[in-house]
């Protein structure tokens, strides 16, 4: 089994990792409306917690929110190119995975998504997992995730 699919947590959810806003409120401070939300996580870019069947969005999503914002409309990447760009985060280093469990993995195998589209988790909690927490630092410099976690339209 792949371990981009368990859960590694650093220590206990800070107050930024914790998904207290409905879909309603992070669109009121996002500015933006709640079917780009919805767009972003069908495409795989975006994994808000769950509750039932309502979305709650934590302040660091709110952060990547804005970093996917800035992408598309200030660096001019496409919602597509930025799934691939997602899809190329080497998740077995992040996760620091064998060789053989790298073998049974389909984020590994499947590399046309993000790793937590391919290896989703029974529990439903990829918006946990290290890969998905981290992926702006792959897709970013310093200078761009600055702009981008500030980025108001």
């Amino acid at each position: 089994m792949c371990l981009a699919i368990e859960v590694k947590e650093d220590g206990p959810i800070t107050s930024e990792r914790r998904p207290v806003y409905p879909i309603s409120i992070a669109t009121e401070i996002l500015g933006v409306h709640e079917r780009t939300l919805r767009i972003y996580e069908q495409e795989g870019l975006l994994i808000p917690a769950r509750r039932g069947r309502w979305r709650f969005y934590s302040e660091e999503d709110l952060s990547w929110i804005r970093v996917i914002r800035y992408l598309i409309h200030e660096k001019g990447v496409n919602i597509a190119g930025l799934r691939r760009m997602l899809s190329l985060i080497p998740c077995w280093e992040v996760m620091d995975c064998s060789l053989e469990e790298r073998k049974s993995c389909p984020g590994y195998s499947l590399r046309s998504n993000p790793c937590w589209l391919a290896a989703t988790r029974p529990d439903r909690k990829c918006n946990l997992c290290l890969v998905y927490r981290l992926a702006r630092q792959h897709v970013c410099d310093e200078e761009e995730l600055k702009l981008g976690e500030a980025y108001e339209e």
